[in-house]
């Protein structure tokens, strides 16, 4: 098919989403009509908006992308060669962001819709891509030259972005050809893990530098030479097996919705195997909404038990090799043990704020509000008994009982080894300094409970397909994320623990506020 029709196609599309996304807003949609749809005119002057403002986004994400990378990270990480962080990056995007992985609702509408054959697909996505890529290498040498790098690095760069996507793609396309399946995802993450601990290997040395960037480049230029020449993107062959693989994995009426609901509920699932026994005897002991409550948490523990206890053992298991450590380091090592207690006494408690992003990963909250969402919620609120005030308000108290009681539970083996080594003189805190230590990280779990349910309850992001629809709830874990990733960099502050506290204190009476009075209106079904 030529690429300039396929080129109208996608075109129609994005604007039909725009026009879309324009009467979503109630106001526009007294003035936009339905009509609009069929008037060709109009829809081709607003399709050429739509490309300019596709344009201008590509190149937006590109310059915050870059500002991120060469602006943020390079400051956190300040004696890493960022070329090599911004390589680990590329590479990553390239693992995930094959043609092939791609699911996005423009692809689907060609193929199914269009009638579209994979080659022809293909081949125009891979035009686009590199038209995207040349655009991402002249933004990115701009960016790196006015963060001060050499030219010669910014060139290599730019060459680098182009020859990866060409080894990723061929290596795709090649590997599906001898061995008849997709690569694992465990493969490719084996890969990159590999990449990132030799990286991190090449840094522990101090081999990391500007020549050892330039050989790499080098390498993977000459690597994507060797794909051009065998060329495997032009194999029609490949590229209709690989299509029939990928239709024959859903239904051919089956809908972006319908697939993103199916894989929701089969990663939220009830559990298959679970004990009846168990579940009877909370029927015996317990009424009303707890004991609503109580059988959810006994049909999902697969959802919560599993990952608490796997994130229980692993920090328990290196508490205790921390303390066989010191402890060997105290009978065979007097004088260096003791430089390492006074370091840790003083490091441990000098900030929580390391702490936060730690915290945050331990957290199920989310998880778990899709659970209650997709597996309850999404059935009960179409009752209106269910969407009364107080029925709201008494199911998110004992959710709230719930969710702080799980996610202090990875955080025990953290305390008690703390407390542990306080008593065995281990390390030597400063009066005081344990118990706001441990008062913290249990306020700073405590927040990310409320957080989750608060942002649950007044923002309920989720659609009938579990898509998350709501921007403002998208941008809230952006910033929550940010806050929790950068915690290290608040170690500054004076008296954080303290103001740590505080924050978190104020934030739980705010949160509790907000449902008990705008849940009503809130929480509800979005269509």
């Amino acid at each position: 098919m030529n690429h300039n029709v396929l080129k109208d196609i996608t075109r129609v599309n994005r604007t039909n989403q725009f026009i879309y996304y324009l009467r979503s807003i109630k106001p526009l949609r007294k003035v936009i009509y339905t009509n609009i749809y069929e008037k060709t005119d109009q829809k081709k002057k607003l399709g050429r908006v739509v490309s300019v403002f596709h344009f201008i986004r590509i190149v937006v994400n590109q310059f915050v992308y870059l500002f991120i990378v060469f602006g943020l990270i390079a400051k956190i990480f300040p004696s890493v060669p960022i070329a090599f962080i911004w390589l680990l990056l590329v590479l990553l995007g390239c693992c995930i962001n094959t043609i092939s992985t791609d699911d996005s609702k423009e692809k689907w509408t060609l193929i199914r819709s269009f009638k579209v054959d994979y080659q022809s697909y293909y081949m125009f996505r891979m035009r686009n891509d590199f038209i995207e890529r040349m655009l991402y290498a002249i933004v990115m040498m701009s960016t790196v030259l006015m963060y001060n790098q050499s030219f010669w690095i910014a060139l290599m760069m730019g060459l680098f972005v182009m020859a990866s996507k060409i080894i990723a793609e061929g290596i795709d396309l090649t590997y599906f050809d001898r061995y008849h399946e997709k690569i694992k995802g465990s493969y490719k993450i084996g890969f990159m893990l590999v990449l990132t601990l030799s990286v991190g290997g090449l840094y522990l040395l101090n081999l990391l530098s500007d020549h050892l960037f330039l050989i790499v480049t080098c390498i993977t230029v000459v690597g994507a030479i060797g794909f051009i020449i065998r060329n495997p993107f032009n194999a029609s062959d490949i590229h209709e097996a690989y299509g029939l693989t990928m239709l024959q994995r859903t239904r051919p009426d089956e809908s972006l919705a319908e697939i993103n609901l199916k894989t929701t509920q089969e990663t939220l699932r009830i559990d298959d195997d679970y004990n009846l026994e168990r579940s009877n005897r909370v029927l015996n002991h317990q009424e009303g909404y707890s004991l609503l409550n109580r059988l959810f948490l006994e049909r999902h523990r697969r959802l919560w038990f599993k990952p608490l206890r796997f994130r229980f053992v692993i920090i328990l298991v290196a508490m205790l090799l921390s303390i066989v450590v010191l402890w060997g380091m105290r009978i065979l090592f007097p004088n260096e043990f003791i430089d390492v207690s006074k370091t840790l006494s003083t490091e441990i408690f000098k900030s929580i704020g390391p702490y936060i992003f730690v915290v945050y990963l331990l957290n199920i909250g989310e998880s778990m509000t899709r659970a209650y969402y997709l597996n309850c919620d999404s059935k009960l609120l179409n009752y209106a008994f269910y969407r009364r005030p107080e029925i709201i308000w008494k199911q998110f108290l004992g959710r709230l009982g719930t969710l702080v009681t799980l996610n202090l539970i990875p955080l025990l083996p953290i305390i008690l080894g703390v407390v542990f080594m306080v008593s065995v003189e281990f390390i030597v805190p400063v009066r005081g300094e344990v118990m706001m230590f441990i008062l913290t990280l249990i306020l700073l779990s405590i927040f990310f409970s409320v957080h989750n349910l608060l942002m649950y309850y007044t923002l309920q992001p989720y659609n009938e397909s579990m898509q998350e629809k709501g921007i403002l709830y998208n941008l809230m874990k952006i910033l929550v994320v940010m806050v929790a990733y950068n915690g290290n960099r608040l170690s500054s502050v004076p008296n954080l623990n303290i103001w740590l506290s505080i924050i978190t204190t104020v934030y739980f009476v705010l949160g509790v506020f907000c449902v008990r009075m705008f849940s009503g209106k809130t929480f509800k079904i979005r269509k």
